[in-house]
């Protein structure tokens, strides 16, 4: 019935009338992804050509986005305004819609990637939004593990390791979080967890040109400098230009100078 009434109906305050009235439990990530379409489908439906104009006419966008900022809007539509905004209004705009919606999955989900995508990325403010959406669903691996990847870069091993193990425990085949925590235990130099971490990495994808690096570098380590030249000349044919390969390169070098 909401869905034909919706479809009936061209209307925005109608149809966030009718939004709040289904009145789905935000936290719960797969109904909001059904009501998400819903949305995202009435949109598609009865707003395409006013949303087309206002993305081809920046005044009426920016009235369009100051009025969604003082009174809210459903989320496909903050979404897919969002999408026509340059940075750093962009991320601004996904923020207020936050505010309107501080349970939405998909909203922190895209906070987070718009952080990113910022001239100079906001690695902090993301690594915040992906704990947001954990917040609400704390079952999805691929978030724990794209947290984990920003703690990493912010030298957090520690807390990295955690999300990586708990992308892991979720999702044991998740792609790059075995290869991301084996390259972090051979720092702390837990040689025999971090060989098979990356072990599983390379079983679970050939092809990943960090998940070879790491096992090469672990087993150089390991003083198999045969099974290290393997694989970090495999990673190097997988990925051209790497810094990490180039010192992995160095590194086995120096090793056979030496024996």
């Amino acid at each position: 019935h909401l869905v034909w009434e919706l479809t009936e109906s061209s209307a925005k305050s109608f149809l966030l009338m009718a939004v709040e009235d289904y009145a789905l439990d935000e936290s719960d990530a797969d109904q909001r992804l059904r009501l998400d379409q819903i949305v995202d489908g009435v949109i598609k439906e009865k707003q395409r050509e006013p949303l087309r104009e206002l993305a081809n006419d920046s005044e009426l966008l920016r009235k369009e986005v100051a009025l969604v900022k003082e009174n809210g809007a459903a989320v496909g539509l903050i979404l897919r305004l969002a999408e026509m905004l340059e940075q750093p209004e962009r991320v601004a705009f996904l923020e207020t819609g936050s505010m309107f919606h501080p349970n939405d999955y998909w909203l922190h989900l895209e906070r987070a990637t718009a952080y990113l995508e910022q001239p100079v990325p906001e690695i902090d403010l993301a690594a915040d939004a992906y704990l947001a959406v954990l917040a609400i669903n704390p079952d999805s691996a691929v978030v724990w593990c794209n947290r984990g990847c920003l703690l990493n870069k912010n030298e957090n091993p520690s807390q990295a390791i955690y999300c990586f193990r708990r992308a892991i425990s979720l999702n044991p085949e998740v792609r790059h979080a075995h290869a991301n925590l084996a390259g972090l235990l051979h720092g702390q130099g837990d040689l025999e967890a971090a060989l098979e971490a990356a072990l599983v990495a390379v079983e679970i994808d050939p092809n990943d040109p960090l998940a070879h690096l790491h096992l090469g570098r672990i087993l150089n380590a390991q003083e198999d400098s045969e099974g290290a030249i393997e694989h970090v000349r495999r990673a190097s044919e997988l990925c051209k230009e790497h810094p990490l390969i180039e010192q992995a390169m160095q590194e086995l070098g120096q090793t056979q100078d030496s024996n």
